[in-house]
């Protein structure tokens, strides 16, 4: 007696790859043991019992999300190959060169059409009333020009944090005329602060044409913005994050003229005889503020930005009121300033 042949189960679906974030989180953990971890926090300047987390695979997740946030998560992936150089860590340094914020769990990738905020399915909350806010006010904004059409933005769901210590290793180079070489120092190697440094550069304690460059990345600008805010008697917004795109850069904040709701703005930087001109090329305003989402972006005409653009110009005429600007370059958490002292 045949007996029939058993159907054949149906071959297993592929295992999708890995994200980056967590291809490094497995080599790290499989590769590094807690005082090792230790070790390469120490010579990368952090403070690995300052870390939170209880384990070696938490204190792992947190290392990668702190040197993502710091953007510094390409020289943690350059010291771990160089320590473990049997194993292939090629793939994640160019992750790492290419896409930085894949290893941060606190900023998603927001595509930007023609007709606004594309937002994803799995993203979207299926909530009537929410759902009509934003369309009212959709249909009030309207869509003319006041998008980046095509364009994908990394908005921050966690803004970007304020780090006071970060501002004493900003990287200054100063060359005086008839200098050879330039000084090039942050801060903390000169013994001064920032802010005693940034008063010398803006104002006229430089000699005449003295050439300058410093470089600052989303956590340092962000503090000295808020440091700026802060020092004001009636600020115009609180709670201001900045963000360096490819080319673009964009600040996030609460202006009081939209009664706190947060706004995110992205400008193209450029340099006009001597003095750096913002041109906001889109706006969105954060209607439902949900955390863990990226539901309720709804773009803003750009005339309702108009005096937060204002206000952002003028503190840069202000702060450097003795400098000339030759050349500003953003790059993806990374604004590069070069000019000379007038």
């Amino acid at each position: 007696m045949s007996s029939e042949p058993s159907p054949s189960e149906p071959p297993a679906p592929p295992t999708p790859p890995l994200a980056p974030a967590a291809q490094l989180r497995q080599l790290m953990a499989q590769h590094f043991s807690k005082e090792e971890l230790s070790a390469v926090c120490f010579d990368l300047g952090v403070d690995y019992d300052s870390l939170p987390g209880d384990g070696t695979a938490a204190k792992v997740v947190e290392i990668i999300e702190y040197f993502a946030r710091q953007g510094r998560i390409k020289a943690l992936i350059q010291l771990c190959a160089a320590q473990r150089a049997q194993t292939d860590w090629q793939p994640l340094l160019q992750a790492a060169q290419d896409q930085p914020n894949a290893f941060r769990s606190d900023v998603v990738e927001v595509p930007i059409g023609k007709d606004g905020v594309v937002l994803p399915a799995n993203k979207a909350l299926r909530l009537g009333f929410v759902a009509g806010i934003v369309a009212v006010l959709l249909l009030v904004c309207g869509f003319g020009g006041g998008l980046v059409a095509g364009q994908v933005v990394n908005v921050s769901i966690k803004p970007v944090p304020v780090d006071k210590a970060s501002l004493q290793n900003v990287q200054f180079s100063i060359q005086r005329p008839g200098s050879s070489r330039p000084d090039n120092f942050t801060p903390a190697s000169a013994g001064g602060t920032f802010d005693q440094v940034i008063s010398v550069i803006g104002g006229s304690q430089l000699p005449p044409r003295s050439k300058v460059g410093f470089w600052m990345n989303n956590i340092q600008a962000t503090t000295y913005a808020d440091q700026i805010l802060n020092s004001l008697p009636n600020p115009p917004a609180s709670d201001i994050h900045v963000q360096f795109l490819d080319e673009m850069a964009t600040v996030n904040l609460r202006p009081a003229a939209t009664g706190g709701r947060r706004v995110l703005i992205a400008y193209n930087v450029e340099v006009r005889n001597g003095k750096v001109q913002l041109r906001p090329q889109s706006a969105w305003l954060n209607v439902v503020e949900i955390p863990g989402t990226t539901f309720g972006w709804a773009p803003l005409p750009l005339s309702s930005v108009e005096d937060v653009t204002q206000w952002l110009q003028g503190q840069l005429a202000t702060a450097a009121s003795s400098f000339w600007f030759e050349e500003v370059t953003v790059k993806p958490n990374l604004v590069t300033i070069k000019g000379r002292s007038l």
